[in-house]
């Protein structure tokens, strides 16, 4: 099973990746941007009612206070699809970006869905490895090792 496929049994299976709780519609952007950000906070940043058990979830590294963001795995999964051989035209695609040069968007209208499913294929395989913490491949990231 893959996790998206884990992701749909565990909302209901729901035609939304992240559905939202109190309307048939998805997740509103901002929520997950704020569910990220209060996941990433030093223990003195700390905001009482909110996910505190889990408040140190999401670090990067507890002393240099930098914070990552929803868009930062876009970027990360497109620039991984590149490494792994995807056209940049296609990782674009994926990201749901349109054609700069009307003239391009207007004549070329092949919308690459092939090739898209094999980039997200291939980024899912890769991401795959991630998944055990005690793969050789793995390297834990402090803040004097920076990748």
């Amino acid at each position: 099973m893959t996790y998206l496929d884990a992701l749909r049994e565990l909302s209901g299976h729901s035609e939304w990746l992240f559905p939202a709780s109190r309307t048939d519609g998805h997740l509103d952007t901002k929520t997950l941007t704020k569910q990220i950000a209060d996941r990433q906070r030093a223990p003195d940043q700390i905001i009482g009612g909110r996910t505190i058990r889990h408040a140190q979830a999401l670090l990067l590294t507890s002393d240099l206070g930098e914070q990552w963001r929803p868009h930062d795995l876009r970027r990360t999964g497109a620039t991984l699809m590149t490494e792994l051989g995807v056209l940049p035209e296609v990782a674009e695609r994926c990201l749901n970006h349109t054609e700069q040069n009307r003239i391009k968007r207007t004549y070329q209208q092949y919308n690459y869905w092939p090739q898209m499913v094999d980039a997200w294929d291939r980024l899912g395989e890769r991401l795959a490895l991630f998944a055990n913490p005690d793969a050789d491949n793995v390297i834990p990231l402090t803040s004097t090792s920076r990748a």
